[in-house]
């Protein structure tokens, strides 16, 4: 059913206050999860579990792409394609625990170790997305679903977990460079207020931020310019 969307441009995703971000839930027929991973290690694994909601009156598959993360200098990674991976009836949740690492049987990916981004695209179950996208990435098939996931840590023999909410980002989210000259405004820039760092990695009491890019584009490359201003 893959016929993704025409993104030109990237994303800036902060990754700080959860909590703040988890009421932040909207639809679409095409979903990024910037974050995502199932990494076993003697200490304990990273583990993402996934739930995606059929928000239409309508049947949809959804089909999932995983692009493994690369280093500033790596090399493009070609990104793995499941099609139709799983079906969801007229408005049904469904969560996936272990999402990345599941079986295929139980909806997941059946991946080993992996960490990456994941892009969900969902359309109307017995259709043919493939075909007959238009210049601007719609579609009369295309159904709109609303992702979210948390990754997190469970140390080795605990079931106690650290980790961080990532309620999935529509693509209509995404700034591009060619929507610079809006009409509403300059929407190839975005601006996130609070960010701080009061503190050095492991002090008690500190305040600090991760900042997260990403490429949201499938057919070109991008240069991203982050620039801190104003106290």
């Amino acid at each position: 059913m893959f016929k993704v969307k025409q993104l030109v441009s990237a994303a800036a995703v902060v990754l700080v206050a959860g909590s703040a971000m988890a009421s932040n839930f909207r639809a679409a027929d095409q979903v990024y999860i910037p974050a995502a991973g199932h990494i076993n290690q003697a200490s304990g694994s990273f583990i993402s579990d996934v739930t995606v909601s059929n928000v239409t009156s309508d049947s949809v598959t959804v089909s999932v792409i995983y692009t493994p993360t690369t280093g500033v200098t790596g090399p493009r990674v070609e990104p793995q394609y499941f099609n139709d991976r799983f079906t969801l009836a007229p408005f049904e949740r469904r969560e996936f625990r272990d999402f990345l690492g599941a079986p295929t049987s139980q909806g997941g990916l059946g991946l080993g170790t992996a960490f990456g981004t994941l892009i969900f695209n969902a359309c109307r179950a017995t259709a043919n997305c493939t075909t007959g996208q238009d210049e601007n990435g719609f579609h009369p098939d295309y159904r709109e679903i609303v992702v979210f996931s948390r990754i997190y840590f469970q140390p080795a023999g605990s079931t106690a977990t650290t980790g961080q909410a990532f309620p999935g980002i529509p693509w209509y989210n995404y700034i591009s460079n060619r929507a610079a000259t809006s009409p509403i405004g300059n929407l190839g820039m975005v601006s996130i207020n609070g960010f701080r760092q009061t503190g050095e990695d492991g002090t008690p009491n500190t305040q600090r931020g991760n900042l997260g890019l990403m490429n949201a584009s499938q057919y070109s490359t991008t240069t991203l310019r982050a620039r801190l201003s104003g106290k």
